[in-house]
C-alpha cells in the first residue's frame, strides 16, 4: 500500500453505494494480534463507539478492511462507527478538520482499488493520524523519539505502560522529563499540535498531569507514579558485585533491604556467584547504607526483581528508585530461565538454594545439570523453599492443588486415577458406597451424606443403594426411613400422618411434609392443599375442602344454640 496520505473528500451518496456495493466491514485490533483471513468474525465488531472511554482511534493499532458480506445498515454503521473517531479527535482539540473527516479513509481505499479480494489490509494508526493532523506529523514523532534515544530527553516512567502508550497523549504531547535546571521532577510537554511543532512545552507537576489527562487512573496509582518520579531523580550510586564474588552477594544480602532471603538466611545466596555464572548483583548505596538491589543477567540485560518491597511508604519510594536506576542503566525486567547455579551440598545433607523469585513470569524450578543446577521451566526440583535448602527426594505434584511433596506422603485415588496430597486427601475426598455398593474413594463434591446410616455415598449411584433426597429436609435418608408423600419422599422425622388421606397425581397419601399440613376448624390433619377458608362474622374457618359451606354454616349455628343452652 502507497504511503502516502488519503485525500480529504467530503462524503456523498455514491460513496455509500460504493461502501455497499464493496461489501466492506471494518474492524479494529486491541491487541497487537494480527487477525488472520480464516477469522473473518474479528472483523464484524462494528460497534459504534470504542470499548474503552480512553480509547482513540490512534490507539488503534490496526484498522482492517475485509470483503465479508456487509448490509446496507452495516455500511451506514461503518460510516457512523469512523465518524466516532472523528469526534473524539476534534473534542481533544488536536484536529482541524470536521468530524467526518476519517470517513475519507475508506473512500481512498476504493479510489485507488486497494483492496485485495479474500484479504485483509492493514493501514498503520500512523498512516492515519498523519492523513489527519498533518503531513509532518510522522517527522516530528521522528525527531521526539530521536531525542528520547540519544538522552537528550529522559523518558518520564509510563513512558512505556499501555494506559499512555495506547492513549493519543503518547504521540501528541511529546511528554518528557523537564530538562530545565530547577526544574528537576517536573514533566514537560505539548499543549497542542502547533506548539509541538515549534517545540514549545508546558511545565507542570507530574501528579497535576496525570489528574488532567489521566483521571481513570485514580488517586492511588497517581500517587504511585508521582512516588517513581520522585524517586528517578533521588541521589543515589547503583554498583554492582560482580558474578563470581561469593562473599560479596552474601554481604549484600545481608545488609541490604529485607526479604526471605536477607539476615541470616543469605548464606545460600552465593550459589548465583560462580566462574560460569552471567549474573551480576546490582545494588543501590545512599551514603554508607545499601537501600535496593536486583539479580541481574548480563546475557539478556534483564534485571530479575527489585528491592526492597512495597511493605511501607519509605519502601516503596526506594524500591521505586532502585527500579528507575536499573532501567535507566539499560536492563529490562526479565528472569532467570536458563541460568546455571552453583551446586553445594549442605551439612544435613540436602542442597543449599535461594528461594528464586519468578521475575517476569519466570521458572521457578531447577534441573540437575553436571556440577549445576539449570533453572528451567517443569524443573524435576522445585526452588521455592524459603529455609535456603533444596531436597532431591522423590517429588510428586498433587493432582488437586498443584503444590509438590515427598512422594511417600501422596495418596492414590482409584477411583479417579490421581494422586493427591494428604491435606487434599482429608478436605476434599471421601470414602463413599457406590455402583453395586462398593467402597470407593471419591471427590467429596460428588458425595451425598446419609443421615440413616452415617455413611457417604455417590450421587450418581444414590438411587440405586435406595438413598433418596428428603423432598422436606434436603437431607439423604435410606427408603426404609422414609414414608411418600405428595411433594415426595420424607424422612420419618420430618413427615406427619394425615387424619384425611390426600390424593395427588391419581395416587392416594397418607402422609405430608411438617411443612405442608394443616390443622382445620374440626381438629383432622390434612394436607394443605386439601383446605379451604370460610369467612363467617369475618371470622375465617379452615376446613377440608370436601366439606360443604352451607352444612358448615349450619353446623356453627347448631353449636352456638348448644352452647347458649348449655350457658
Amino acid at each position: 500500500m502507497p504511503a502516502s496520505t488519503f485525500p480529504l473528500s467530503s462524503y456523498s451518496k455514491e460513496r455509500y453505494n460504493l461502501i455497499r456495493q464493496k461489501r466492506i466491514v471494518v474492524g479494529y485490533n486491541f491487541h497487537n494480534n494480527h487477525p488472520s483471513v480464516d477469522r473473518p468474525d474479528i472483523y464484524q465488531r462494528l460497534a459504534p463507539k470504542p470499548r474503552s472511554r480512553s480509547c482513540s482511534f490512534l490507539r488503534v493499532d490496526l484498522i482492517g478492511l475485509y470483503n465479508d458480506g456487509c448490509s446496507q445498515s452495516k455500511a451506514f454503521r461503518i460510516r457512523a462507527f469512523l465518524k466516532k473517531f472523528g469526534q473524539r479527535l476534534a473534542k481533544s482539540g488536536v484536529m482541524r478538520n470536521k468530524p467526518i473527516v476519517p470517513a475519507a479513509v475508506v473512500d481512498w481505499i476504493l479510489a485507488n482499488r486497494t483492496f485485495i479480494e479474500d484479504s485483509p489490509i492493514f493501514l498503520t494508526s500512523n498512516m492515519v493520524a498523519s492523513t489527519l493532523l498533518g503531513r509532518d506529523v510522522t517527522a516530528l514523532w521522528d525527531r521526539d523519539s530521536e531525542k528520547l534515544g540519544d538522552g537528550r530527553w529522559r523518558p518520564v516512567p509510563w513512558h512505556h505502560y499501555g494506559f499512555f502508550k495506547d492513549s493519543r497523549y503518547y504521540l501528541l504531547h511529546s511528554l518528557h522529563m523537564s530538562t530545565t535546571k530547577g526544574e528537576e521532577g517536573l514533566l514537560a510537554f505539548a499543549e497542542s499540535l502547533d506548539k509541538m511543532r515549534i517545540e514549545r512545552y508546558t511545565i507542570i507537576k507530574p501528579g497535576r498531569y496525570l489528574a488532567r489527562f489521566f483521571p481513570e487512573l485514580g488517586e492511588s496509582e497517581i500517587r504511585t507514579w508521582t512516588e517513581r518520579v520522585a524517586a528517578s531523580i533521588r541521589p543515589a550510586e547503583l554498583k554492582f558485585i560482580e558474578s563470581d564474588d561469593k562473599d560479596g552477594w552474601v554481604s549484600v544480602y545481608q545488609d541490604g533491604p529485607d526479604s526471605c532471603m536477607s539476615g541470616s538466611d543469605a548464606e545460600c545466596v552465593h550459589v548465583y556467584a560462580h566462574k560460569k555464572s552471567v549474573l551480576r548483583l546490582a545494588y543501590l548505596v545512599q551514603g554508607e547504607d545499601i537501600k535496593g538491589r536486583a539479580i541481574v543477567r548480563e546475557d539478556k540485560k534483564e534485571y530479575i526483581r527489585c528491592y526492597p518491597n512495597t511493605s511501607s511508604t519509605d519502601s516503596t519510594a526506594w524500591h521505586n528508585t532502585m527500579r528507575e536506576a536499573i532501567e535507566a542503566a539499560g536492563y529490562t525486567h526479565g528472569n532467570l530461565e536458563g541460568v546455571l547455579l552453583d551446586m553445594h551440598k549442605a551439612d544435613d545433607g540436602e542442597f543449599t538454594m535461594p528461594y528464586l523469585d519468578s521475575g517476569s513470569s519466570g521458572p521457578q524450578s531447577v534441573d540437575m545439570d553436571g556440577e549445576y543446577f539449570r533453572v528451567t521451566k517443569h524443573g524435576e526440583h522445585d526452588a521455592t523453599n524459603t529455609n535456603g535448602r533444596l531436597s532431591l527426594r522423590d517429588m510428586m505434584c498433587c493432582d488437586s492443588c498443584g503444590d509438590d511433596f515427598d512422594a511417600e506422603d501422596m495418596n492414590y485415588i482409584d477411583h479417579h486415577e490421581q494422586h493427591v496430597c494428604n491435606y487434599c486427601y482429608s478436605e476434599h475426598y471421601r470414602e463413599a458406597i457406590g455402583r453395586r455398593g462398593r467402597t470407593v474413594m471419591t471427590l467429596a463434591d460428588d458425595c451425598i451424606y446419609c443421615s440413616s446410616d452415617d455413611n457417604h455415598y455417590v450421587t450418581e449411584y444414590a438411587s440405586d443403594n435406595e438413598v433418596y433426597e428428603c423432598a422436606e429436609s434436603g437431607d439423604y435418608f435410606k427408603l426404609d426411613d422414609m414414608v411418600a408423600t405428595p411433594d415426595g419422599w420424607v424422612a420419618d422425622a420430618h413427615a406427619t400422618k394425615l387424619t384425611i388421606k390426600t390424593e395427588r397425581h391419581g395416587e392416594e397419601f397418607e402422609y405430608a411434609g411438617d411443612s405442608d399440613v394443616v390443622t382445620t376448624h374440626s381438629g383432622d390433619v390434612v394436607y394443605d392443599k386439601d383446605v379451604i377458608t370460610y369467612v363467617v362474622d369475618d371470622i375465617n374457618y379452615i376446613c377440608h375442602e370436601d366439606v360443604d359451606e352451607m352444612e358448615f354454616r349450619a353446623q356453627l349455628l347448631c353449636e352456638a344454640s348448644l352452647n347458649e343452652q348449655a350457658a
